[in-house]
């Protein structure tokens, strides 16, 4: 992550695991497992969906997805702040303000999008 993230003592909870199915499903079950179902029935639909069309796009965005969740919930102040900005531009009426913490939204997300690309 940023610089900034490390000055807040935001440190990792866990290493970032490797894109592979059982090293997400074993950060989601130390980090958040009450996420653990939803995670089974993504992947059971990511597979099926891959024998069925033998397309295994649906992996990829399946791996995609829970590992950009396990690198929120890996920096607990990072899914704080994210939870937080949500609860803003839900609850919210002001749109300066819905709008800056949309743009804080996007900003955090790209970031931990290009940490699980490795950029």
């Amino acid at each position: 992550m940023t610089a900034q993230h490390a000055e807040s003592g935001d440190e990792p909870l866990i290493p970032m695991p490797p894109l592979k199915i059982r090293a997400l499903r074993e950060a989601v079950a130390v980090l958040s497992p009450t996420y653990l179902p939803e995670f089974q029935r993504e992947e059971d639909e990511a597979l099926d969906w891959v024998a069925e069309n033998l397309q295994p796009n649906a992996v990829r965005l399946f791996l995609r997805k829970w590992a950009v969740f396990v690198a929120i919930e890996r920096r607990p102040a990072l899914a704080r702040r994210l939870r937080e900005l949500e609860r803003t531009v839900g609850q919210s009426r002001d749109p300066d303000e819905i709008r800056r913490a949309g743009s804080e939204i996007s900003r955090l997300r790209a970031e931990v999008h290009r940490e699980v690309a490795g950029e």
